[in-house]
């Protein structure tokens, strides 16, 4: 029994007990950081992320909400911080290939 609850409360990136536990939609859950940086070293490797609003496709993204699966300018992305209901959405340093990074499992 200790160990299903110990495998519960791991994060499958670092392998240990959960710091700052992150949910996604598909009801898996890691370490906020864990997730953070494995998006942010995939990011770096990838193009330049721009604002998914902005007209042209040229202002940088600062950070992408992964429910609304769009990236934003520090602009679009003032809403998400000062409106009750989008500040319960996950903002994560700006990621590419959202679709890739989807549980394979649940595909969400």
């Amino acid at each position: 029994r200790g160990c299903c609850l110990r495998t519960e409360l791991c994060c499958s990136i670092c392998l240990d007990t959960f710091v700052c536990p992150s949910t996604l939609s598909c009801g898996h859950s890691f370490c906020l950081r864990c997730l953070e940086a494995a998006w942010e070293t995939a990011s770096r490797m990838a193009e330049a992320i721009v604002c998914d609003i902005c007209s042209g496709g040229q202002i940088p993204a600062v950070k992408t909400c992964l429910r609304c699966e769009m990236s934003y300018c520090a602009t679009h992305a003032r809403p998400h911080l000062e409106n009750p209901r989008l500040r319960e959405h996950l903002l994560v340093a700006p990621i590419t290939n959202l679709e890739e990074r989807r549980c394979q499992q649940h595909r969400q």
